[in-house]
């Protein structure tokens, strides 16, 4: 008898994991995959250029739908390509990118004949576009005010 009511529960339990599993699947929204361990790695707009800090690998472990690759939640919980986040870092002047300031800094942009290393930092920011980044502020600023 007590065998039998493990295996009704074993069962039952494995058919609400399936359907709680496929049910979560079927309403992941554009620009969503269900997973059933989420990644560690930026989640919003508000992440981008800080440090993430995560949980250990079970705290990680529930299915779930999140961004696809490239993608983050911005304030409203859609998810929007990282570029379209309106800031990286709360830098309104800065976007995603390797967050290598080598060339293009207050202290060395002028410079014509620095050289740089090529590589990138993990969920870092760049300038951008006709900005520089200012070593003492940690932010980017336009070039005459360097």
């Amino acid at each position: 008898m007590s065998r039998l009511l493990v295996i009704a529960l074993v069962s039952t339990y494995c058919v609400y994991f399936i359907h709680s599993s496929v049910v979560k699947r079927s309403v992941c929204k554009e620009n969503e995959i269900s997973v059933e361990c989420a990644h560690c790695g930026p989640k919003t707009c508000e992440d981008l250029g800080h440090p993430i800090r995560c949980g250990g690998a079970t705290a990680l472990c529930k299915p779930e739908c999140v961004c696809t690759d490239g993608f983050v939640r911005d304030s409203n919980g859609t998810c929007v390509r990282k570029s379209d986040c309106g800031s990286c870092g709360g830098d309104s002047n800065a976007t995603t990118g390797c967050g290598n300031h080598c060339g293009n800094s207050c202290s060395d942009y002028q410079d014509v004949n620095k050289t740089c290393f090529s590589g990138c930092r993990y969920n870092s920011c760049d300038c951008k576009e006709g900005y520089v980044f200012h070593d003492d502020y940690k932010v980017c600023v336009l070039p005459e005010d360097c």
